[in-house]
């Protein structure tokens, strides 16, 4: 079964990227068959009431009429008892229009979410050829990190934060969500048009590329931005569903919105639409390789770099030191670190242990980040100009041989030794 998910959720911050959570609302497969649709006269009458839990119900027959459109088939009913949750509803064939007389096609059983072809507004004013009253730039798209342990963000959405801002001073999240099931080809590589369908309505697409502006400390956007047009090319060896896409988007419209997270998940374009566009993105987060011991989605995601997991993390920007490994970051399930301060990395390979190293201070300060000259403990740091005491900028370990941590008893000739009295 594929689910729309939602992410009415609690904000999920990334470091300093500061990345917000966004929205999406389940579908579920049904217990008892909902009700079937009424017959329709002239323009085609709506579906019946919807059973409680069970199976979907079928939609009705459409009635003939006029020139009318045969009626749509019934939705399927709301969430059921405990005993079963409310599944995805069934949908109604089309109506023939035209002619004499036109009559609704059978509506599909349930099972799978509702396919829903219309962006128009159903009786009212068409707003799909809406034109953009005003057009801004994405200049900048930058990944969000993912938790692994949030069941809003699952592995088949990836999300970041574009550039300018849009709104006001809270976070523009874009989001692409991929969905494979029966109906859903989401895992397919290759290059498709984002502004046909299926992918050109929030409820049919198995691509989904998406925008939510100003998300502030919970999902609540202000408004949404769906793609009315261009490419995505997903790459051949991409592991899209898995949480890793290779994928470039190309020439993207996105158009501002309403989007029924709620109920049928159809996307329409509002009146007087504002309009984004995107010349071209690359958004790839590479799996690890086979030697990777740690979290699968820890690696390259842009949330620090992971120590002690067998292969040298992405987010390590090529520093293989122990100094460059986030504290957070390390002593997580798969890695070799004994705490989370990174106790037991080898100083000069981070991605993994030395069980006698050399160095005896913390692996931390060996090559860190602010290039601190740290002495006395057992190896020169590479932070250190020389192996001679007067570059040495601290002693303060508490593993280091220095017992006061002043660097009073180095040895002269060598920082990293004391010569104790």
């Amino acid at each position: 079964m594929t689910t729309r998910l939602s992410r009415l959720g609690t904000l999920l911050v990334g470091g300093a990227l500061l990345g917000a959570c966004a929205q999406l609302i389940g579908l579920s497969d049904y217990d008892e068959q909902g009700a079937a649709g009424e017959s329709g006269e002239g323009s085609g009458a709506k579906g019946g009431s919807a059973g409680k839990g069970g199976s979907a119900g079928k939609g009705g027959m459409g009635g003939t009429g006029g020139t009318g459109m045969g009626g749509t088939g019934a939705r399927g009913g709301d969430a059921g008892s405990s005993s079963g949750r409310g599944g995805a509803a069934g949908r109604g064939g089309a109506g023939a229009q035209g002619g004499d007389s036109g009559q609704g096609g059978v509506g599909d059983t349930g099972g799978e979410p509702p396919v829903i072809v219309p962006v128009a507004g159903a009786g009212g004013e068409d707003t799909a050829n809406y034109d953009c009253v005003s057009t801004t730039t994405i200049t900048k798209v930058v990944l969000l990190p993912r938790d692994v342990d949030d069941a809003i963000y699952p592995a088949n959405n990836t999300l970041a934060v574009v550039t300018p801002q849009i709104g006001d001073f809270a976070d523009d999240e874009l989001w692409i969500d991929f969905y494979k099931s029966a109906k859903y080809d989401g895992d397919a590589t290759g290059t498709f048009d984002l502004g046909a369908f299926p992918n050109n309505n929030y409820a049919t697409c198995a691509r989904c590329v998406w925008l939510g502006m100003d998300l502030g400390e919970v999902s609540a956007p202000q408004a949404y931005f769906y793609v009315k047009s261009g490419t995505m090319t997903i790459d051949a060896d991409s592991l899209q569903m898995d949480g890793f896409p290779n994928l470039t988007l190309d020439k993207v419209t996105l158009i501002e919105s309403s989007i029924d997270v709620e109920d049928t998940h159809v996307s329409k374009p509002v009146k007087d639409p504002r309009c984004l566009y995107l010349e071209h993105a690359e958004i790839v987060m590479p799996p690890p390789p086979s030697s990777w011991k740690c979290e699968p989605t820890y690696y390259g995601t842009g949330d620090g770099c992971d120590c002690g997991c067998g292969a040298a993390d992405p987010d390590c920007n090529g520093d293989k030191h122990g100094g460059a490994c986030d504290p957070n970051a390390c002593g997580e399930e798969g890695s070799c670190a004994t705490s989370v301060y990174c106790d037991g990395i080898d100083p000069e390979d981070n991605s993994k242990c030395d069980a006698t190293p050399d160095w005896i201070c913390s692996p931390l300060y060996y090559g860190d980040p602010d290039e601190i000259c740290d002495c006395a403990c057992g190896i020169v740091d590479i932070d250190c100009a020389s192996s001679e005491p007067a570059v040495c900028v601290s002693c303060a370990d508490a593993a280091s041989c220095d017992p006061e941590g002043d660097c009073a008893t180095l040895d002269p000739a060598d920082n990293s030794k004391c010569i104790l009295p």
